[in-house]
């Protein structure tokens, strides 16, 4: 048992979704398809998400200024196994995911290729340049693009406050 699925809240157990596993240019295994919560238990994730998952903390309060604020959002989060920041910043996208106890059916998530791409093109609908992580609520009211800006709690605090936010290729 990995402390994330315990974690998933008003989630009925479900099975991964069916990806498609490939070999990236560099030769790193490569997940492409739709995927749920679930599919991050799964061997092509673990290995990366399970431990920063479990070493991020929430500090005190965020909790408490945050919760009545991501209710009625939905999230879209594109991603690639094989990135970086992905791996560095995907735990604690999902622990502020979890404390603020958002469904998993609020959570859409794509694996795309190093090219920023999927076979039936979803991305373009979304103009994905870089790897995105998106907050909707009906119409798209923001998105940090690959990396924060201050850190992803501040980032996230201040997209759920509706303050400016901008994120690091908004200005190009």
């Amino acid at each position: 048992n990995c402390g994330f699925r315990s974690q998933i809240k008003d989630q009925p157990q479900r099975k991964p979704l069916e990806v498609k596993i490939l070999t990236a240019e560099e030769g790193e295994s490569l997940v492409l398809g739709n995927t749920n919560r679930v599919n991050l238990n799964t061997q092509e994730f673990m290995t990366w998400f399970q431990p920063t998952y479990e070493s991020q903390n929430i500090p005190e309060g965020f909790t408490e200024d945050h919760i009545s604020l991501s209710k009625n959002l939905n999230f879209k989060l594109f991603l690639g196994k094989w990135f970086c920041d992905t791996k560095l910043e995907f735990g604690l996208m999902f622990k502020i995911l979890n404390v603020l106890e958002v469904r998993g059916d609020d959570i859409e998530m794509y694996s795309i290729t190093e090219f920023k791409d999927r076979p039936e093109g979803f991305e373009k609908e979304y103009d994905i340049l870089y790897i995105s992580i998106f907050i909707e609520n009906g119409e798209e009211i923001n998105r940090i693009v690959e990396f924060p800006i201050t850190n992803l709690l501040d980032d996230f605090s201040k997209i759920l406050n509706k303050m400016l936010y901008k994120n690091v290729y908004s200005y190009f």
